[in-house]
């Protein structure tokens, strides 16, 4: 249920006059801190999930091991989570497994694309033919359980082309298709502004030039992606940290530059656990025993 509710709100977001931005999170712990920074959705994909593993992103990782990244993540938070399910994983006729695996997973959306190769690498940028990236749009839409479960197109042959016009002819296309929304990349904001002027779905963007969400939304965006956004913040963080610790060798150095453990049981939900764990403590104890259970122990006690 709580999942059918998130998908249902992304939608009815989707219907408001203003964009959404979606910070990209790489586990469980800053999706919750997207949540707690009032964020409304928090976006899942490979770049993240592969640096955070220290691998690049280039096909390494399984629809399995992403699904499971996926799941700990929409388990995590009461927003939304737009997930990156690369190209599908599968051809049209099987594409069928890796919606299901998304949707049990948790996620509200997922965005399947139609390249092939030259993305993170010195391949050549390549794309799928037409025709089959459509067919795999209309194989997700089919397969899907919820009808509130997004699918999003995703089309990169901006990239290999350079060509507005061959973005938007594959747009339209998913569109006919059925997609929720389309998803280009490779474009400038005039080159947006240019393609929703043919483009009447939601589209979805990547921030990729630093461009301020005031001007991706009057270049009509109704999503922007930073699909690198805490796995970035928490490399910078760790290293400064780090660098500053190398260089005094004092902890009591790094004043506010880390978290405090207090900081992060609370995130986690030590305070939820504890009260818990006083509501149902087993009725046989002894009310010695009781009353010591009562006794919440100090912060750090034992570390």
């Amino acid at each position: 249920m709580k999942y059918r509710n998130l998908r249902r709100q992304l939608r009815a977001r989707l219907t408001a006059n203003r964009v959404l931005a979606v910070p990209g999170v790489y586990d469980a712990l800053s999706a919750r801190q997207v949540e707690r920074a009032g964020f409304e959705a928090v976006h899942a994909g490979s770049y993240s999930f592969a640096s955070s593993l220290a691998l690049p992103d280039v096909g390494m990782l399984t629809m399995t091991e992403i699904c499971e990244k996926v799941s700990g993540i929409a388990s995590a938070v009461s927003i939304p989570v737009i997930a990156d399910a690369e190209n599908g994983f599968f051809n049209p006729a099987a594409i069928g497994r890796a919606v299901r695996c998304f949707e049990q997973a948790g996620a509200s959306a997922i965005h399947i694309e139609d390249h092939l190769s030259g993305k993170h690498t010195s391949e050549p940028r390549r794309v799928v033919p037409l025709d089959e990236a459509v067919q795999k749009i209309r194989a997700a839409l089919a397969a899907r359980e919820d009808p509130d479960f997004m699918i999003i197109a995703r089309t990169d042959i901006a990239w290999v082309t350079r060509s507005v016009a061959d973005a938007v002819a594959r747009m339209k296309a998913f569109i006919a298709a059925g997609a929720d929304a389309v998803m280009p990349t490779g474009l400038t904001l005039e080159q947006l502004r240019e393609v929703r002027q043919h483009v009447s779905a939601h589209v979805v963007i990547v921030n990729s030039n630093g461009d301020s969400l005031e001007s991706e939304q009057a270049a009509g965006a109704s999503i922007v992606i930073y699909h690198s956004f805490c796995v970035n913040a928490a490399n910078f963080g760790i290293q400064q940290a780090l660098q500053r610790f190398s260089a005094t060798h004092r902890i009591g150095s790094l004043g506010g530059a880390m978290s405090s453990l207090e900081e992060i049981e609370d995130l986690v939900g030590y305070d939820e656990y504890n009260r818990h764990l006083q509501r149902y403590a087993p009725p046989s104890r002894s009310p010695e025993a009781r009353d010591s259970a009562d006794l919440t122990p100090p912060r750090n006690a034992g570390r």
